[in-house]
């Protein structure tokens, strides 16, 4: 989760995804009154009684397709733990992220994507220019 808001309705939780960086999927809860969870991505799901979940439909920017093996040395805004499929939607939270480079459960951040280099295991994507 990004964050949790608390909304006694559900129709309310897709303003308060729209306004959070970053959140593409929403869950309304009656846990407290009702409660919104704001999430980064769709996971995996579970039953929970009176919840209601949602997407935003998307049209922003997205992630070129992943490139094997493939390592951008340097240029690290950040380090982040995730798997490999969080990786854009982490980059994309940021103005200044220009792609990442994913190995061993970590998503580095990169400010640009200069130089290119074989590195097993590694998997690197630039950010879309769309």
């Amino acid at each position: 989760d990004i964050t949790s808001t608390k909304r006694a309705n559900y129709n309310d939780c897709c303003e308060d995804c729209d306004k959070t960086p970053g959140c593409v999927v929403y869950v309304w809860t009656p846990w407290e009154d009702g409660t919104c969870f704001l999430k980064y991505k769709a996971d995996k799901t579970r039953s929970y009684w009176g919840a209601k979940a949602a997407q935003l439909p998307y049209n922003g920017p997205t992630c070129d397709d992943q490139e094997q093996d493939v390592d951008y040395y340097g240029n690290d805004l950040v380090e982040l733990p995730g798997a490999v499929e969080d990786c854009c939607a982490l980059c994309l939270t940021r103005d200044d992220c220009q792609g990442y480079s994913w190995f061993n459960g970590v998503c580095s951040l990169k400010s640009t994507l200069e130089t290119a280099s074989k590195k097993y295991g590694v998997v690197s994507a630039a950010r879309s220019s769309n």
